[in-house]
């Protein structure tokens, strides 16, 4: 660094979070349930099919298949819709339910019939509801 140059102030720079762990974990879980609402509006139309089913303990579980269909051939498109599915899945709570099947040669890009598009089908298991207030 050059002696004109004015180092950089890290004690000056905005700290994103200054909740205590306790408020903390309260944030979270509003912003849970936040998130689960906000991936199931946007991944609405590539959701295929839901089940449900009760576990001999009474556990209530439910899960759902999503597609995505994408061109193989564009690596922009694979990292974008796959990774971005991915993450807002895990920030909203879903789990893997079953690794992803992936079939080629499904389907072809509207306006386009030299874009062959592959389908990806991924198997989540949703999140626990949350009692409401009246059940408890």
């Amino acid at each position: 660094m050059n002696e004109g140059e004015k180092k950089p102030n890290y004690k000056e720079s905005p700290v994103r979070n200054h909740a205590q762990p306790e408020e903390a974990s309260k944030l979270a879980e509003g912003k849970g349930k936040a998130d689960r609402e906000h991936f199931e509006v946007i991944y609405k139309p590539s959701l295929k099919y839901e089940m449900h089913r009760v576990e001999e303990d009474g556990t209530f579980r439910e899960f759902s298949c999503y597609e995505m269909l994408l061109d193989p051939t564009n690596p922009e498109e694979r990292v974008k819709k796959i990774s971005r599915f991915g993450l807002m899945a895990l920030r909203a709570g879903y789990t893997q339910a079953l690794g992803p099947v992936v079939l080629p040669n499904v389907a072809y890009r509207k306006g386009e019939p030299d874009t062959i598009l592959t389908s990806v089908h991924f198997f989540l298991e949703k999140p626990p509801k949350e009692p409401s207030p009246e059940e408890e």
